[in-house]
């Protein structure tokens, strides 16, 4: 008899740990591979594991309920271990989906100085937001990730031997977009503009 309420409480684990250990996995892989396929299979493991969760629910309840009429030892301390696998999976979704969603909203800005000076007060700025970037050595290439905050356009301001240089970095930009962008100043003090911008 205890067998066969025992396969109650059995399947609530199951449904618990498998979303919990496949969606872990494929978190991880997305984060050393950036894949979008994983991206996606991520998403579709969010939605089966919402549902395994409440048949794992369903299945703890019958479980409970069976366990009681049977008056079975130790029940209390399996529902208690079963529930708390189950819901673990809520938190832990929210988590991956904030990191995964912080991640693929970001901007990579690229600064090739091919000039054999300095170039200093490098500003971009998206709406009231200005962002102070740190100098540039003479033949130095440099990268930084950013998050901006507005939606609307970003642009640039360089300043390259004593000449300011402004422009449009990225047209339009709004949420859930990520992008790179590549300002090239070449050895006769030009400034070059290569971005581009897609969505998660």
């Amino acid at each position: 008899m205890q067998k066969d309420i025992d396969i109650y409480y059995k399947t609530a684990i199951s449904l618990g740990r498998t979303p919990l250990i496949i969606g872990t996995i494929i978190f991880f892989l997305w984060l050393v591979t950036h894949n979008d396929l994983l991206a996606f299979a991520g998403a579709i493991t969010i939605l089966i594991g919402f549902v395994s969760v409440i048949l794992g629910v369903i299945s703890l309840l019958i479980y409970l309920y069976k366990s009681k009429i049977n008056s079975i030892k130790n029940s209390r301390i399996k529902i208690y271990k079963a529930f708390t696998i189950l819901l673990i999976n809520f938190p832990l979704a929210l988590i991956f989906i904030m990191i995964s969603s912080y991640i693929r909203s970001t901007f990579t800005i690229t600064i090739d100085n091919q000039t054999n000076s300095t170039i200093k007060n490098i500003h971009l700025t998206e709406f009231k937001n200005v962002y102070n970037l740190p100098d540039v050595l003479a033949n130095t290439k440099v990268s930084h990730n950013l998050h901006f905050k507005s939606e609307g356009q970003v642009d640039y301001s360089i300043k390259v031997n004593r000449i300011e240089h402004t422009g449009i970095l990225f047209g339009y930009i709004t949420s859930g977009v990520h992008g790179d962008a590549h300002i090239t100043i070449t050895d006769l003090g030009k400034v070059l503009i290569n971005s581009d911008t897609s969505i998660m």
